[in-house]
């Protein structure tokens, strides 16, 4: 394990869209989380344009979905190749697309989640990111999530892969790993699905046989 990977720089993923990454393969679920998209439904952006982030978005599915729920949806991600591939999939949507009409609202950006300036958000979606980082980076990770939150943001975490996995990338997680890194960090949790229901599991033929939770804190006002 290099030292660029202990600090949440690894070179995996880089050589993986590197090879080419067609949509839906390997960790490219080909849409939208399952889980993210129902809870949109009964919690859109509260309006006054708030921001949304999506750290590690790939091509860029939860990104438009938050978009299309009404946020300002930032996708950030290390990978150069997987921006271009977002960038391309959303000029690429066709006309009735769920989120052909609301792509305006998307900005793709390549960069290092730890270093770029990036503002601050009402809310940070965080799925199978987390899990991409070396677990001596966790700590790193909270802080910085926390710190790009405002007064009274959300944090949106998809807990995936919950399973007895060793080693990584995706390192295993569970939910009291992400709970022990968050809540002592001052924010509370408003929801918690520990594991979500059978429909909203994240990659449900995933090979680890890995379950999801889904929790949601929030940064005091």
């Amino acid at each position: 394990m290099t030292d660029a990977a202990k600090q949440g720089r690894s070179e995996h993923w880089a050589a993986m869209w590197g090879q080419g990454l067609p949509r839906g393969a390997a960790f490219d679920t080909g849409d939208a989380c399952v889980a993210l998209s129902a809870w949109l439904q009964a919690h859109p952006a509260p309006g006054g344009g708030a921001r949304a982030l999506v750290p590690g978005c790939g091509r860029g599915y939860d990104t438009g979905a938050l978009a299309a729920a009404g946020y300002n949806a930032v996708g950030l991600d290390l990978v150069d190749q997987a921006i271009d591939e977002a960038k391309k999939f959303f000029a690429e949507l066709p006309a009735g697309h769920p989120l052909a009409a609301s792509k305006e609202k998307v900005e793709l950006v390549a960069g290092d989640f730890f270093e770029a300036e990036l503002g601050e958000f009402d809310l940070i979606f965080d799925c199978t990111f987390l899990c991409a980082l070396h677990p001596e980076a966790w700590e790193k990770w909270a802080d910085r999530t926390v710190s790009l939150l405002k007064p009274g943001g959300r944090l949106v975490s998809l807990v995936f892969p919950i399973c007895d996995k060793e080693g990584g990338p995706p390192y295993a997680l569970l939910p009291d790993a992400v709970k022990g890194l968050i809540e002592p960090r001052g924010l509370t949790i408003l929801e918690e699905q520990n594991p979500v229901p059978e429909e909203l599991r994240h990659m449900p033929k995933n090979p680890f046989g890995a379950q999801t939770a889904f929790i949601v804190f929030q940064k005091p006002q």
